[in-house]
C-alpha cells in the first residue's frame, strides 16, 4: 500500500510538471512586421465598443497632418482610414477607451507644443470640432464615459492634470485633484457608474482616485508603489502595476477596492520602460513593456499565479527611445507595436515600426 501512494504522487507531480510545463510552451512571442521609418512618428491607440481596437500612426511628415486609423478585432484587422488633423501631431495620447462603437477623440501635441483635441465623426473620415487644451502640456490618456470625455496628462507646471470635456466639446472643466505633486495621469478607467484615475509622481509615489462621472473626488488611496498604470476588471474589481524600489509589481483590488493579492513580476534590470501596459484577460492579467533592454510579458490568473512570461530574446531590437509600447489584447493574444531599433543598427536617424503577436498555439 505504501508504494502504490508513493507512486501515485509521482505521477500526480509528473501530470503537474507536464501541464505546467505545456502552458508556458502555448506560447509564442513573435516579431509579425518590422517596417523602416525615416524618423519617429507619432502612435496611439483605441478600445471603442466591446471588441473593436485601433491603432492610430501619423505620417512621417512634419508637413503631413493625416493621421492613419487601423481597425482590429479577434477575427482581424480592417482597413487604413485617414483622417486629417488640423495641426500636425508630434505626440498622440497613448490610450483612449470609449463604451461607445463609434467616433474617436484624437488627443495630441502639436510641433508649437500645443495639446489638442479632436472629435472625428462615426465614418472616422473627418475632424467634426477640434478644441485646445490649454492647462495642459502633455496629454496622456482620455476616455469617454457616459457623461463626458475624461482626459489626463501633465499641466504647464508639470503637475498631474485631470479636464472634463462635454460631449461637444463645448465646456472644459479642470478637476482639482487632492495629491499637489508634479507627475501625470497615468491611467484613466471607469467602471459601471465610477470613474478612477492613477496618478504617478516624481518622488516615487502613485494614487489611484475614485470620482464620480461628473468630475467629483470621493477618494484617494496612496498606493504601494510608483510609476503606476491600472485596469479595470469590470465585476473582478481592478489591477494595478507600481514599481517599488528596483521591483516591479501587479496587484489585484476587489470592487470596493480591497487588496487581494500582490505579485512580484521582476527585478528592474538594464534598459526598461517607465510603466508597464496591464490588460483583462478574462480569467486573468498580462503586464506588457520592457526589461534588461528586451520586451517582456507576464501573464498571471485570477489568483496572482504565473500562467508564463515572454520575453524577446531573437528580434534584437532594443527599447522604444519614447519609453513605451501600445499593446492591445483581443482574444487571448496581446498584439504590441512600437518603434526601436537594433543594436549597430543605422545612424540616419530611421527608425523601425515594430510589430508583435503574444498568442498561444
Amino acid at each position: 500500500m505504501k508504494v502504490n501512494i508513493t507512486m501515485t504522487k509521482k505521477k500526480s507531480v509528473l501530470v503537474l510538471l507536464s501541464v505546467a510545463l505545456c502552458s508556458h510552451a502555448m506560447a509564442a512571442l513573435t516579431l509579425v512586421e518590422a517596417k523602416k521609418e525615416v524618423r519617429d512618428t507619432a502612435l496611439g491607440q483605441a478600445y471603442v465598443g466591446k471588441d473593436t481596437a485601433y491603432w492610430m500612426q501619423s505620417l512621417p511628415s512634419a508637413e503631413n497632418a493625416s493621421v492613419s486609423i487601423q481597425s482590429f478585432t479577434a477575427k482581424g484587422s480592417s482597413e487604413q482610414k485617414k483622417v486629417i488633423l488640423p495641426s500636425v501631431p508630434m505626440v498622440i495620447s497613448t490610450s483612449y477607451r470609449s463604451l461607445q462603437p463609434k467616433g474617436l477623440l484624437l488627443v495630441y501635441t502639436d510641433y508649437e507644443a500645443k495639446v489638442h483635441a479632436s472629435q472625428t465623426d462615426d465614418a472616422l473620415a473627418t475632424v467634426k470640432k477640434t478644441v485646445d487644451l490649454s492647462t495642459l502640456s502633455v496629454a496622456m490618456e482620455a476616455a469617454l464615459t457616459q457623461e463626458n470625455y475624461v482626459v489626463g496628462g501633465i499641466d504647464k507646471d508639470d503637475f498631474a492634470s485631470l479636464i472634463l470635456l462635454d460631449k461637444t466639446l463645448s465646456k472644459q472643466t479642470k478637476i482639482d485633484l487632492p495629491v499637489k505633486k508634479k507627475g501625470e495621469i497615468s491611467s484613466v478607467l471607469f467602471d459601471q457608474e465610477r470613474l478612477f484615475v492613477v496618478s504617478s509622481h516624481s518622488d516615487a509615489t502613485a494614487y489611484m482616485h475614485e470620482l464620480s462621472l461628473s468630475g467629483a473626488v470621493r477618494n484617494s488611496s496612496q498606493l504601494r508603489g510608483g510609476a503606476a498604470t491600472g485596469i479595470s476588471l469590470g465585476s473582478r474589481g481592478f489591477a494595478v502595476s507600481y514599481r517599488v524600489g528596483r521591483e516591479v509589481f501587479i496587484e489585484r483590488f476587489d470592487s470596493k477596492m480591497k487588496s487581494l493579492w500582490s505579485k512580484k513580476l521582476h527585478d528592474v534590470v538594464g534598459i526598461t520602460t517607465r510603466k508597464g501596459n496591464l490588460h483583462d484577460m478574462q480569467d486573468g492579467i498580462a503586464w506588457v513593456g520592457a526589461n534588461n533592454g528586451k520586451l517582456t510579458i507576464h501573464k498571471l490568473d485570477d489568483n496572482g499565479n504565473a500562467i508564463h512570461t515572454s520575453i524577446d530574446t531573437s528580434s534584437g531590437y532594443g527599447v522604444p527611445p519614447a519609453s513605451y509600447y501600445l499593446s492591445i489584447a483581443l482574444g487571448r493574444d496581446i498584439h504590441i507595436r512600437g518603434q526601436a531599433r537594433k543594436s549597430g543598427g543605422p545612424v540616419d536617424g530611421s527608425i523601425d515600426s515594430i510589430y508583435f503577436i503574444d498568442g498561444e498555439k
